[in-house]
């Protein structure tokens, strides 16, 4: 992951500078360009021209006469306050780059985009989910509803594709909330599970390629955890992209449950903008 985002980066750094050098002012990068200069690969389904800068000014009348490849929007919340330097060239941080964007989003890539800027790698994190929360807070942004009700789906500490829509998918599917980046404490040290329910000692977990080291490692963590009265179902990325392969995962994931004496936990299927919007739902179970 830190040598994709290096990648993307220094990808970024070389379009950004073109453009910088072409222009008679000091540009501020926005939306998919501060994320491409922050290391995060830009949402391929937003609603923007992924092939050209984006730049942010605060005058309307600022956004005249720029070259073919720049797209200049004016934002009346830029500020000093919200500008980061990233090595030569200045872009909204984070959080600022979090509320623009939702304008351009679909919902579920909004909750990815909160994912990923808080994501569990501290040198790839980029803000907490506090900070994000709390410049909405701030502020009157464009779509901030929206935004609050993606932070309410989004869980901080998650770096993999795969187990967030996992988590996603059996929310939308009807199980209950699970916890991500659940510890349990084995006699070889901490074990992390990707969604646990505590309570009841069953845990989802999302299984990528692996080599024999790591399945033998996986293998053992596995063995641990079942002594300790865990039981954990593994989803391959096969699991995710079927739909009838997901239906029969999460009907045993609820089997699972209800052995453990859950009773009365599975909700009504929904989209995840519906999700959103009932609390209780959201509680960890």
């Amino acid at each position: 992951m830190r040598h994709q985002a290096w990648l993307i980066q220094r990808y970024y750094l070389k379009r950004c500078r073109a453009v910088r050098d072409t222009l008679e002012h000091e540009p501020v990068f926005a939306l998919s360009s501060a994320l491409g200069l922050m290391g995060i690969a830009p949402p391929e389904t937003a609603v923007l021209d992924l092939g050209k800068e984006h730049i942010v000014v605060r005058n309307r009348d600022a956004r005249r006469g720029h070259p073919a490849n720049v797209v200049c929007h004016a934002w009346s919340l830029l500020d000093d306050r919200i500008v980061i330097r990233i090595f030569d060239l200045y872009c909204t941080s984070p959080a600022a780059t979090f509320a623009q964007f939702v304008r351009f989003n679909w919902f579920e890539e909004t909750i990815i985009l909160a994912d990923r800027l808080t994501c569990r790698d501290e040198r790839l994190r980029r803000a907490t989910q506090q900070e994000l929360m709390d410049f909405l807070d701030e502020r009157k942004v464009y779509g901030g509803k929206a935004a609050r009700r993606a932070l309410r789906l989004s869980r901080p500490n998650t770096d993999s594709r795969w187990e967030r829509e996992l988590r996603l998918d059996a929310m939308k599917w009807g199980l209950p909330n699970p916890e991500a980046n659940h510890p349990v404490d084995l006699e070889s040290g901490l074990a992390w599970l990707d969604m646990a329910y505590e309570k009841y000692r069953v845990a989802m977990e999302f299984h990528g390629q692996q080599h024999l080291e790591q399945y033998v490692a996986d293998t053992r963590r596995m063995n641990a955890l079942a002594a300790k009265n865990w039981v954990v179902l593994p989803a391959w990325q096969s699991t995710v992209l079927d739909q009838a392969e997901l239906h029969r995962y999460f009907s045993q994931v609820a089997a699972a449950l209800e052995h453990a004496g859950a009773v009365g936990f599975l909700h009504p299927r929904m989209d995840l903008w519906t999700l959103s919007g009932n609390p209780e739902l959201l509680e960890p179970f």
